[in-house]
């Protein structure tokens, strides 16, 4: 969800399976972080042009703003379990069951709307510039800045977290790593990211 906390202005952006629920639980929490835009502005995971416009309209400050991103592969796989789990959560409205849709069908997008559904986005079309960028992968000692600037230390917990092994285990065709690499090209250049 788009979270913004008013004092200092900061703008937390929801880019989905990228430890969102907890960052904005956090911030909620311990620094009085409130959701921000309506439903039709695409709140849960609005792009940073869209919370601009939003808040211009609002007259307010966006300030200091940061997003999470994460290794593509990952994402996926993360994507996959997500569905399998909400599957369970909403007696099957917006999920599914293995039987349903296996992980090679999720990866071959032979499913839905031939995508992989909530993350096939770039994360790269969320936001134009930040001030900073957590990484998943590291995101215990980088969401440290996120602290440090309100001078509240509070673990950073996992909510809404997936549930499967090392994301390489899932790969076992090589064309879904090179499909996935063509898919997030962008994400992968600019964030450094690698299958290894």
């Amino acid at each position: 969800m788009t979270i913004l906390v008013r004092d200092p202005a900061t703008t937390f952006i929801h880019i989905p399976k990228n430890a969102g629920v907890a960052i904005s639980q956090w911030l909620i929490n311990n620094v009085n972080g409130s959701y921000f835009l309506e439903k039709q502005h695409g709140r849960k995971h609005a792009n940073q042009i869209r919370i601009k416009r939003f808040a211009d309209k609002k007259g307010l400050k966006l300030g200091y703003q940061f997003c999470c991103v994460r290794n593509p592969w990952d994402r996926v796989v993360s994507a996959y379990h997500y569905y399998l789990k909400q599957h369970k959560v909403t007696d099957g409205r917006l999920g599914f069951t293995k039987e349903d849709v296996t992980w090679e069908q999720f990866i071959n997008k032979e499913w839905r709307d031939q995508s992989w559904g909530c993350v096939n986005k770039q994360q790269v079309s969320y936001y134009n510039t930040v001030d900073t960028v957590l990484k998943f992968e590291n995101l215990v000692n980088d969401f440290y800045k996120i602290q440090k600037k309100f001078d509240v230390y509070k673990p950073l917990f996992p909510v809404n977290q997936s549930s499967h092994r090392d994301y390489k285990y899932y790969y076992t065709d090589p064309r879904w790593i090179d499909e996935v690499a063509v898919h997030y090209k962008d994400d992968i250049d600019r964030f450094n990211y690698s299958y290894e």
